[in-house]
């Protein structure tokens, strides 16, 4: 359906992240790539947990567009971020 939009997110940190998609809570296992499939663009915000802490919140949150990969990786420091990296055409 070329109505729907289809984004990945793949996590490379080495551990599980707990993450939003339009405000439903979901955990991504630690070396997992996921795909969603939306009708519209939709809000990726990575959640803080126990386990971890986040990098500033320009890195945490995102609105996703058709064809777009988020990759959650870990600094060596251990702040866990999100980056987008866009389709290219």
């Amino acid at each position: 359906d070329e109505l729907r939009q289809k984004f990945r997110i793949e996590n490379l940190a080495g551990i599980a992240i707990t993450y939003t998609l339009e405000g439903e809570k979901r955990k991504l296992d630690a070396q997992t790539i996921v795909t969603h499939s939306t009708c519209k663009p939709s809000e990726i915000v990575l959640q803080p947990d126990d386990g971890y802490a986040l990098a500033p919140p320009s890195t945490s949150r995102y609105v996703s567009q058709d064809g777009d990969t988020f990759v959650i990786t870990r600094s060596p420091n251990g702040l866990i971020a999100l980056r987008h990296v866009p389709r290219t055409e």
